[in-house]
């Protein structure tokens, strides 16, 4: 993308980091204006067909500033595509390998899960880490946050100019990032397509512009994709090295209809990449195998080496709804630490001792009591059905009885953008209300639903999950269960 003739940038959406363009453009030499999409009024900016609009992809066409935009005839480019030039401008980490992770569900789980796996197959790694959670440096098993900002593509360069301030030099830097890649990544991974959602006012699948973002990467880049995804859609970026995970299914049992399965016939293809758990019954380790074929190697030299082997599971002590929560995360990390040449070895080491991503479904055990959290930005309650239709999580361990059981539900509001769905939340505490002990609730502000002040009248209130964890905890013994599911950053 060429934009050296351009008179002058309009850089919209301030909300989703529109300014945090401006520095490097200014330094690049661009007269550039920031504007507030989302305010009220008359459009007092002037624009021409030699001028350059940069909007994020979520906006709506309706917009009444990109309306103006579209009606001049000027040239309009996305967030994604800006990062993406002033990345090559500025050559940014030019000797960092970049990994860019987007997808609906799955993003942090997955760079947890990666980072883990370089980070146990050699500890002088130094990696930047951009998520939900917070910017991290990672380096010597020790890990430092330096930040916390959206995923945003803008927000991507003060992560990286900070780093370069510290001069903190990454082997790798490992950027969630949201709507889809930008196409500085030299591996880029979809997480996950499930539970799509709509964007710009409900005129855009978020599916279908992630994976319209695949144009944005550099040729001979890698792409690592679930099998579900159309491969019309994927055969066409012949340009990419494209490798596909998922779950393999034997003829007896082959359900067309099962998402992110895997089939002999998808085998046949001898030069594509493919990686599978040879099993499709997710609930039992015992006896399988992660099975991966015509890896190709990422290296500088762009050339074609390639990998194919096996990794045993049958060491990984997960609970059955873990597995199930990790299945695709587990799948596209280890794809890419094969890709990144990491050892087999390195990879089982870490699988033995995976108990789950900190408050994404980790199970963890605190003076004998046992917390299962799934406490996040993106929790959904439909994960907590699953949990109870497993009856091994009512029966304490150590007794063989019957343990008892804490829910601990609710939201801490504060920076986050939507809080759980109250029908939901109702329906939870409705409907499982016999199967706890004792339910807690989270609310850290004032409650102006009568409806709702009604139905949490009945139950002990705190203000966060911390308070509600150390209550819980206060009151059980050894081998009882807490479940956290409270909608909060992280």
């Amino acid at each position: 993308m060429r934009i050296e003739s351009i008179d002058k940038i309009y850089l919209f959406d301030i909300v989703h980091g529109a300014d945090r363009f401006r520095e490097d453009l200014v330094s690049l030499g661009f007269n550039c204006e920031v504007i507030d999409v989302y305010k009220q009024g008359e459009l007092r900016y002037n624009i021409s067909k030699k001028d350059l609009v940069v909007a994020p992809v979520h906006l709506s066409r309706d917009n009444p500033y990109l309306k103006k935009a579209l009606k001049s005839g000027c040239t309009i480019i996305n967030h994604h595509q800006m990062l993406n030039y002033i990345f090559k401008s500025k050559n940014y980490l030019r000797d960092s390998i970049k990994i860019e992770i987007t997808g609906t569900i799955g993003k942090t789980s997955t760079l947890s899960i990666l980072y883990s796996i370089l980070e146990s197959s050699n500890p002088d790694y130094r990696i930047l880490l951009h998520t939900s959670i917070g910017t991290f440096y990672l380096y010597r098993n020790k890990i430092k946050e330096v930040g916390r900002l959206s995923i945003a593509p803008a927000s991507i360069l003060p992560v990286v100019r900070q780093a370069l301030f510290d001069k903190f030099y990454p082997d790798f830097a490992i950027f969630e990032i949201s709507l889809g890649f930008s196409g500085i990544g030299d591996i880029n991974i979809v997480s996950s397509l499930k539970e799509d959602y709509t964007i710009a006012s409900n005129t855009k699948w978020a599916s279908i512009v992630k994976l319209e973002s695949i144009q944005n990467i550099n040729d001979g880049s890698t792409v690592i994709v679930p099998s579900d995804i159309d491969k019309d859609l994927i055969n066409c970026f012949d340009n990419l090295n494209i490798i596909r995970f998922g779950v393999y299914q034997n003829d007896y049992d082959y359900n067309p209809d099962l998402t992110n399965n895997i089939h002999r016939d998808d085998l046949s293809k001898k030069d594509e990449g493919i990686v599978y758990i040879k099993d499709n019954n997710i609930g039992d380790c015992d006896g399988r195998v992660i099975v991966y074929n015509n890896i190709k190697i990422l290296d500088t030299s762009r050339s074609n080496i390639r990998r194919s082997g096996s990794i045993n599971l049958s060491l990984m002590n997960l609970l059955p709804i873990q597995e199930e929560f990790y299945i695709q995360s587990l799948l596209s990390s280890i794809t890419a630490a094969l890709s990144l040449n990491v050892d087999d070895t390195d990879i089982t080491d870490f699988l033995v001792n995976f108990s789950g991503v900190e408050g994404r479904m980790d199970l963890k055990m605190i003076d004998g009591i046992y917390l299962l959290n799934n406490s996040n930005s993106g929790v959904r309650l439909i994960h907590l059905d699953k949990i109870l239709k497993d009856r091994s999580i009512f029966v304490n361990p150590l007794t063989n009885n019957r343990r008892r059981l804490v829910l601990i539900i609710g939201e801490e509001t504060k920076y986050i953008c939507n809080g759980l769905d109250k029908n939901d939340f109702y329906r939870i505490l409705n409907d499982y209300k016999e199967c706890f002990d004792l339910i807690l609730i989270i609310k850290d502000k004032n409650c102006d639903d009568d409806h709702e002040k009604d139905v949490i009248s009945d139950y002990t209130l705190f203000k966060t999950m911390n308070d509600g964890i150390k209550y819980a905890l206060s009151l059980l013994d050894k081998g009882d269960m807490i479940i956290s599911f409270v909608k909060r950053w992280g």
